[in-house]
């Protein structure tokens, strides 16, 4: 992560933080801190953004990243996505809002706080990231080699520190059972 990511971050984090809404990082950024570091070309946040934060968080942050309050609040709706784009460095920044989805919302409550790159993140947990990464495989045809390393990856480097009950039970609410019992035996070997 360089100088201007690393600020991007931090930026988002801190007015999330005044804001009062909970976070939590996955994807790739996450991959790497449970698992062996890569580089990426954007984050990824799951985020607790509710209606009633938009105008404020709007506000916080148009003088430094290009953010539409239309997809924002399309976002908040549907619980999908929305990005913003920190102008000064054109750094992407990805957010999945939890909405409803229990899931997701189990997901924020588990992240654990890691100091990454000199910056205190709420990262998610290894069985979170393995799970939501075999979700991510299975949803986009189960042809991302990329997907597949991390979850490899991070199986290997946390080993018998996973709750392995937790990761069969989110699985199973992801139907990716049969890909979690698959990644295991092939980190086993």
């Amino acid at each position: 992560m360089d100088d201007d990511q690393a600020y991007a971050l931090a930026r988002l984090i801190q007015v999330f933080g005044e804001l009062g809404i909970a976070y939590t990082v996955v994807g790739s950024l996450a991959s790497s801190t449970r698992g062996l570091p890569r580089l990426t070309r954007d984050f990824d946040l799951l985020a607790d953004v509710r209606r009633q934060h938009i105008a404020r968080l709007v506000a916080a942050l148009q003088d430094e990243y290009y953010v539409d309050a239309t997809a924002i609040a399309d976002a908040v709706q549907s619980s999908g996505s929305f990005n913003i784009i920190h102008v000064a460095s054109v750094f992407k920044i990805d957010i999945f809002v939890v909405g409803g989805n229990p899931i997701r919302r189990t997901e924020v409550l588990r992240s654990l706080s890691e100091d990454v790159h000199g910056i205190p993140l709420n990262v998610a947990s290894a069985e979170d990231v393995i799970v939501s990464k075999l979700h991510w495989y299975r949803t986009g045809g189960e042809t991302s080699e990329r997907q597949w390393q991390d979850v490899l990856e991070v199986l290997t480097v946390q080993g018998s520190t996973l709750d392995l009950d937790y990761m069969h039970d989110m699985a199973g609410e992801l139907g990716v059972t049969d890909l979690l019992e698959r990644a295991l035996a092939e980190a086993a070997s």
